[in-house]
C-alpha cells in the first residue's frame, strides 16, 4: 500500500489590525518576515513559508525595511516565500462584487511585478461566510481550487472547532458551484488553519500530536493527500519544524512528511482524486453556516459599527458608478485616464477590507484608522470628479444647447440606471480677482453688484421648479495648471433642484432672468398625509404609517415599525438582553408635514424611554470572558428619554418611498430597527449580494438555537412571492425576516451598540458604542410581479448614487457629447452593469455585466462591434461571446479605434 502524503505548509494568518493597532501588527510582521528569512538562509530544509495569501505585507515590509528588497524579492522568486494571489484578505458579504475583483487583479498585478505567478489558489481562510458566486469568481481569476474555514462548518470563538451541526460536505474536499454552473474544487479546512500548529520535536510529544491529528485529518479526507497547516494568527515561524519532520517520518513510516506549500498540495490531490474519482459532495452557492445552531455565524458584524459600513458603501459606490465610468466617458474627449491614481484610490479602499476591519470586530485604535483611510479615499476621488468636470465642462456640450446662455448648469449621471436626483449646485455671477483689484474693492464690487431675478430652465426651454438663493459674496480660489493659484471673490447664487438624466448620459439646465412666476408650495402644513400620484403615506394610530400604492389599490399598513432593544453581545455576536423590547407604540411625540417646493415630508418624532445600559453584570461578563451564548443578563433600571425622527419624502414623480432616521444616540448597549411587513405569510425572501440576486429561505435549520437569524443584504431586500416590498439601503447590510402565522416582517438594522471586541478575550471597545448623532436612510417600492421585482432592485442599486453638476464653459468650439457606445439605458431586465473602465494595459474600456435573468440573453444589440472577451483579470479569452448565460458575470475589452 502506498504511502499517505502529509503536506505541512508552514503560513502565519495576518490580520494586519484586530485586537492591536494597524502598527503593532506591522512590527511584528517585519520581525516574522525577518525570522523566515533567517531560516530559508541557515536551514536548507525550512523550504516554503506561505504569506497568507496576501502581497500587501511584501509593502508592509519594505515600508520599516526597504534596504531588505532585494533579499526579499530573492525568497520570492525563488519560491521559497509564497504570496498571492489577492491584495488583501477581503471579507465577502461586506464589500461590493467590483471591490472583490480589484483585490484580484491588484494582488494580480503585483505578482507580476514580483516576477512569479504565485499561489493560484482562491485563498478565503477566515471569511465571515463566503457569497454563491464566488466559484464564479475564482474562476474568472483563472483559478480552479478555493480554500476557506467557514461557511459549511462551525468554526467557534479561540479558532475552536464543534462537532455540532450538519455539514453541508462529508469531506474536507468538495465541489462547490456558483449559480451560474461555474465550480472549483474547495478544500474545507476541517480541522481548521491551525490544525498542524506547533509540532513537537521530542518524541512523546509528537507521538500524542500525530496520534490525533492525523486521525482527525483522515476522518475528513478523502484522498491520500492529507493538509495540516502549521500556523495560525499572527504565529511566529516555527524554527525547529525541519527537526520535527523528520522525527514524524521516523515514528509514522506509513506516512510521508514533506514541509509543501499550496501549488505542491494542490497538485497532488488534483492527482490523486483523478486516480480515485471519489464521490465528492456538491454544495452550491453562499455558504453561510445556515445549518448550525446559529450561534458562531459571526452575521451580527453587518451591524458592529454601522458607520464604516455606510462610509464604505459610499465611496465604494462612488468609484464604481462615478469616477470610473465619468472617466472612462471623458476619454473620448481627449481626457487622460488617470490609471495610477484611481489604483492608488483602490489600494487605500482595500486597506479597510479585511474581514477585521471592515466587519467592525476591532479594537477602537483601528477604526479609528479605518475613518482615516475612507477620509484618504473620499478626499482624492472627489478632486479626480471635479477635475474631470472641470475639463468636460470646457470640452462638450448638449447637443441641444440653448443659445446665448451666459449661465449654464450641467448634470451628468454616470451610473448606470436613469436617475432622478435633487441637485444643490452654486452659480458664479460674477468673479473679481485679487490680482485686478486690491482685495476691500473686489469684495466691494462682488458684495455692490446688481443681480436679476432668476428662473431655471431645461435643454427644452421649459421652466423647472427651483429654489433659489442670493449668497453674496464669497471668496474661492482657482488652482490652474500652468499658473499659481488665483484667489477672488464671487458672487454667487444656490440652485436647488430635481433633475432626472439617463445612464451614462448629460442633460443642461439654464439659468436665465425670470419671465414668469412659478408658484412653489412651502410652509409647514397641519396635516398627517403625503402623496403624489403613485403613493399616499399617511400616520397609522400606532405611530407606524400606513401607505397606499395609488396605482394598484393595495394598502400597506404597519410600515416603518420602530424597535428598540438591549444588546449583552459583543461587536461579533448580538445577545438580546433579557427584558421588554421599546417599540414605537404609544412614542409619537410629533407629526409635521412639509411642502418645499420640490418635495412633500413627513416628519415623525418619537421619544422612548430608554436604559441607560446593561445591567453591571454584563461588564463582570465581559470582564471573565463568558461566551455570550452563556449571557442571561437584562438591562439598567434608570432611563433616559431618547428621541427618534423618521423622515418619509416623495417627490411629485417618484414611485418609491425615500425613509430617513435619525438620532441622537446616549445610551450603551443596545440596537434600533426599522420594521416593515407584508399581511401575508411566505417562505421565502429576495435579497442581493457580491453579482448576484438570490432567493432565501424564512425559515431556519432544526438545530438552529439562536433567537434570532441576522443575514447580510448589498444592496436590496424584499419581501413577498407574486407582490411585495422593496427596502434598498447604502450601507446597511443587516436585516432580519420573520414570519407569523399571518404575516412577514422585515427588520433593519439602523444601530447597534457593543463595548467589547469578543472572541478571545476581553478587549474593551467603548467607541462601539457609537455614541452620538447617527442616521439611515432606505428607499421603500412596492411591486407586482417578478419584473417589477427586478426593478425595485435595478432601481435600488443606484437610487443612492449622487448625480453631478457643474457651471459650464461658455466657449463656442465645445464637442456634442454622444451617447455611450454601450446602449446600457437599453438593455435587457435583469442586465447590470458592474463595471465600465479603461483597461489595465492599454486604452481600451472594459466593461463587466452580470446576469441576474433565468434565461440567455444575446448583447449584440446594445454593444459596440470591436469587442473581445476577458476573464476578471483583463487577460483575453480565446473566445468571444455576446450571449450571456443566466446568473453569468461576464467581461468585455471594447477597443478604441
Amino acid at each position: 500500500m502506498s504511502k499517505k502524503t502529509v503536506h505541512i505548509i508552514s503560513h502565519s494568518h495576518w490580520d494586519r489590525e484586530w485586537y492591536l493597532p494597524f502598527e503593532e501588527h506591522h512590527l511584528r510582521l517585519v520581525d516574522l518576515i525577518d525570522q523566515v528569512l533567517d531560516l530559508f538562509d541557515t536551514d536548507p530544509d525550512y523550504r516554503y513559508f506561505h504569506l497568507d495569501g496576501q502581497t500587501i505585507t511584501l509593502d508592509d515590509y519594505l515600508q520599516i525595511r526597504p534596504h531588505q528588497e532585494a533579499r526579499l524579492k530573492a525568497a520570492v522568486q525563488s519560491g521559497k516565500l509564497r504570496i498571492g494571489p489577492f491584495y488583501i484578505l477581503q471579507d465577502a458579504f461586506l464589500i461590493s462584487g467590483e471591490a472583490t475583483v480589484r483585490n484580484g487583479l491588484i494582488g494580480y498585478q503585483d505578482l507580476k511585478r514580483w516576477g512569479v505567478k504565485g499561489e493560484q489558489l482562491g485563498y478565503y481562510p477566515d471569511t465571515f461566510g463566503l457569497t454563491g458566486q464566488t466559484p464564479q469568481i475564482t474562476r474568472g481569476m483563472g483559478m480552479s481550487v478555493a480554500a476557506f474555514g467557514r461557511g459549511v462548518k462551525p468554526t467557534g470563538f479561540d479558532n475552536q472547532t464543534f462537532e455540532e451541526g450538519s455539514f453541508q460536505s462529508a469531506f474536507s474536499e468538495l465541489t462547490w458551484k456558483s449559480p451560474d454552473g461555474s465550480d472549483v474544487l474547495g478544500i474545507l479546512f476541517a480541522n481548521w488553519y491551525s490544525n498542524g500548529n506547533e509540532i513537537p520535536a521530542e518524541p512523546e510529544q509528537a507521538k500524542i500530536f500525530w496520534d490525533k491529528k492525523l486521525a482527525d485529518a483522515e476522518r475528513y479526507a478523502v484522498s491520500d493527500q492529507l493538509l495540516m497547516l502549521n500556523g495560525c494568527d499572527h504565529q511566529p515561524a516555527q524554527a525547529d519544524l525541519s527537526k520535527a519532520i523528520a522525527l514524524a517520518n521516523q515514528l509514522y513510516p506509513d506516512y510521508e512528511f514533506i514541509h509543501s506549500n499550496f501549488t505542491l498540495y494542490q497538485e497532488a490531490l488534483e492527482s490523486s482524486l483523478a486516480s480515485n474519482q471519489p464521490q465528492l459532495s456538491v454544495v452550491e452557492g453562499e455558504l453561510r453556516s445556515q445549518a448550525t445552531d446559529g450561534w458562531y455565524t459571526l452575521a451580527n458584524t453587518a451591524s458592529s459599527r454601522l458607520y464604516l459600513k455606510q462610509y464604505s458603501a459610499r465611496l465604494s459606490d462612488y468609484l464604481e458608478q462615478v469616477l470610473e465610468p465619468l472617466a472612462t466617458l471623458a476619454t473620448r474627449y481627449g481626457y487622460v485616464y488617470p490609471s495610477d491614481k484611481i489604483d492608488f484610490i483602490w489600494k487605500t479602499l482595500l486597506q479597510n477590507y479585511p474581514h477585521d476591519s471592515i466587519c467592525g470586530c476591532s479594537i477602537d485604535e483601528v477604526h479609528r484608522g479605518m475613518v482615516s483611510r475612507f477620509e484618504a479615499v473620499e478626499a482624492a476621488s472627489q478632486t479626480l470628479v471635479r477635475g474631470i468636470l472641470d475639463f468636460l465642462a470646457q470640452q462638450v456640450k448638449a447637443p441641444n444647447r440653448l443659445a446665448d446662455q451666459p449661465y449654464v448648469l450641467q448634470v451628468w449621471n454616470p451610473s448606470n440606471c436613469l436617475k432622478e436626483g435633487r441637485l444643490v449646485s452654486k452659480v458664479v455671477l460674477d468673479r473679481a480677482f485679487f490680482s485686478q483689484y486690491p482685495v476691500k474693492e473686489a469684495y466691494k464690487r462682488m458684495a455692490e453688484l446688481a443681480i436679476e431675478d432668476y428662473q431655471l430652465v431645461d435643454g427644452q426651454g421649459q421652466v423647472v421648479p427651483a429654489t433659489i438663493v442670493d449668497l453674496g459674496a464669497n471668496f474661492d480660489y482657482d488652482l490652474p495648471d500652468d499658473r499659481f493659484r488665483r484667489a477672488y471673490f464671487a458672487r454667487e447664487l444656490e440652485v436647488e433642484w430635481l433633475a432626472t438624466v439617463p445612464a451614462m448620459s448629460l442633460a443642461e439646465y439654464y439659468l436665465v432672468p425670470k419671465t414668469e412666476e412659478l408658484e412653489l408650495e412651502g410652509g409647514a402644513q397641519d396635516k398627517e398625509v403625503i402623496e403624489n400620484d403613485y403613493l399616499k403615506v399617511a400616520l397609522a394610530g400606532n405611530g407606524s404609517v400606513t401607505i397606499t400604492d395609488k396605482v394598484t389599490g393595495q394598502v400597506y399598513e404597519d410600515q416603518g415599525l420602530l424597535e428598540e432593544t438591549g444588546d449583552v453581545g459583543n461587536e461579533y455576536i448580538f445577545r438580546e438582553s433579557l427584558g421588554q423590547r421599546l417599540t414605537q407604540a404609544d412614542a409619537l411625540i410629533s407629526t409635521r408635514v412639509i411642502h418645499d417646493g420640490l418635495a412633500d415630508h413627513l416628519v415623525l418624532g418619537y421619544q422612548l424611554q430608554v436604559p441607560i445600559s446593561a445591567d453591571y453584570a454584563l461588564l463582570e461578563a465581559q470582564k471573565q470572558v463568558i461566551d455570550v451564548v452563556e449571557r442571561q443578563i437584562g438591562r439598567a433600571d434608570e432611563t433616559v428619554p431618547v428621541e427618534i425622527f423618521v423622515t418619509y419624502s416623495l417627490t411629485p414623480q417618484s414611485r418609491g418611498l425615500a425613509i430617513r432616521l435619525e438620532g441622537h444616540n446616549e445610551v450603551l448597549d443596545h440596537r434600533v430597527r426599522l420594521g416593515f411587513k407584508l399581511p401575508e405569510r411566505t417562505d421565502r425572501h429576495f435579497v442581493d449580494s457580491a453579482y448576484e440576486w438570490l432567493w432565501r429561505s424564512n425559515h431556519v435549520a432544526p438545530e438552529w438555537r439562536n433567537p434570532s437569524n441576522p443575514q447580510a443584504l448589498h444592496r436590496n431586500v424584499a419581501i413577498g412571492e407574486s407582490q411585495g416590498l422593496t427596502v434598498s439601503v447604502q450601507g446597511l447590510p443587516e436585516y432580519e425576516v420573520t414570519v407569523d402565522d399571518q404575516a412577514t416582517y422585515l427588520y433593519l438594522t439602523c444601530l447597534r451598540c457593543t463595548g467589547e471586541l469578543g472572541d478571545w478575550g476581553y478587549f474593551p471597545t467603548p467607541e462601539a458604542q457609537c455614541l452620538g448623532d447617527y442616521e439611515a436612510s432606505a428607499y421603500l417600492q412596492f411591486w407586482q410581479g417578478q419584473d417589477q421585482l427586478s426593478q425595485s432592485f435595478a432601481t435600488g442599486a443606484s437610487i443612492f448614487i449622487p448625480l453631478l453638476v457643474k457651471q459650464a464653459s461658455l466657449g463656442q468650439d465645445l464637442a456634442d457629447w454622444q451617447a455611450s457606445p454601450v446602449k446600457v439605458n437599453d438593455l435587457p431586465r435583469g442586465i447590470e452593469v458592474t463595471a465600465f473602465k479603461q483597461a489595465n494595459d492599454s486604452q481600451d474600456w472594459i466593461l463587466r455585466l452580470v446576469s441576474h435573468a433565468s434565461e440567455t440573453l444575446d448583447l449584440a444589440p446594445y454593444l459596440p462591434s470591436k469587442l473581445q472577451s476577458v476573464n476578471l483579470l483583463e487577460e483575453d479569452l480565446e473566445e468571444t461571446s455576446t450571449l450571456i448565460a443566466p446568473y453569468e458575470i461576464k467581461t468585455y475589452r471594447l477597443k478604441k479605434g
